[in-house]
């Protein structure tokens, strides 16, 4: 079934069965429960939601896994964008995401070639999305990036990525 054919069985059903609708898609899943809160302005319960995800992909639990998964941290951030149109919201997300990586890589003296150039990606995009910010919001998020990156300065293997 193609968007157009949904579309077009949502807008026969009237309010109140289309409430139950998004009620039944925000109880089947985390996803849908974070997209809902994101898109209808509880920023803030996004927010926490969308770090715990970022958290787990960019800080991992090493006894049960060894690898940062970026393109699942990175996904995450765009769906916040995408559900909430809050930038502020997404370069926070952004700007931890890189915190937890350098946190991760350091403490646990953890570079590969390949990741060291996607969190280098990672961090350009942080540092773009801090520019895009009006200037007001902006020294928060560049003094967060500058303490990361001189707490990875004392690790030699990480810093000659920076």
């Amino acid at each position: 079934m193609k968007w157009s054919d949904i579309k077009h069985q949502l807008n026969d059903l009237d309010d109140r069965e289309l409430v139950r609708v998004i009620g039944a898609l925000h109880k089947l899943s985390q996803s849908n429960r974070d997209f809902l809160d994101a898109r209808f302005g509880f920023h803030e319960v996004a927010i926490n939601s969308y770090r715990k995800t970022i958290d787990e992909c960019m800080y991992p639990d090493t006894r049960r896994r060894w690898s940062i998964r970026l393109a699942e941290a990175q996904r995450a951030i765009r769906q916040y964008q995408q559900a909430s149109g809050d930038q502020l919201g997404a370069t926070d997300l952004m700007v931890y995401g890189v915190e937890r990586a350098i946190e991760f890589c350091s403490d646990h003296h953890y570079v590969e070639d390949a990741l060291q150039k996607s969190l280098l990606g990672l961090y350009d995009r942080a540092i773009s999305s801090v520019h895009s910010l009006p200037e007001p919001n902006r020294e928060v998020f560049r003094e967060r990036l500058s303490r990361a990156v001189d707490s990875a300065a004392y690790d030699p293997v990480f810093c000659e990525a920076l």
